[in-house]
């Protein structure tokens, strides 16, 4: 009898422990939640959906590599001795 009074002891507790871990994944959940909201929000003050979101990094990007290009054909390189870049060069990702 007393195996058997253990055995119900030793699930009692795993229960409590279940129901815990229970608790603590509603709150991650519910937090996790709350800042995907945060985040669409902000997306779509940015005029961007998840949808777009890939196409838009991708034109930021070449936007970015066009002024960068750009900024560095005013430095007369040559002059001062280096070469452009130290960074990505054109084509490459950032």
């Amino acid at each position: 009898m007393a195996d058997v009074a253990a055995r119900l002891e030793k699930l009692q507790r795993a229960l409590e422990e279940a129901r815990t871990l229970k608790s603590k994944a509603e709150g991650r959940k519910e937090q996790l939640e709350a800042e995907r909201q945060q985040i669409l929000e902000e997306m779509q003050a940015e005029g961007v959906t998840p949808e777009t979101l890939e196409g838009e990094i991708t034109r930021l990007r070449q936007a970015l590599e066009a002024k960068l290009a750009e900024a560095e054909s005013l430095v007369p390189w040559d002059l001062i001795g280096e070469a452009p870049g130290g960074g990505a060069r054109a084509g490459e990702p950032f």
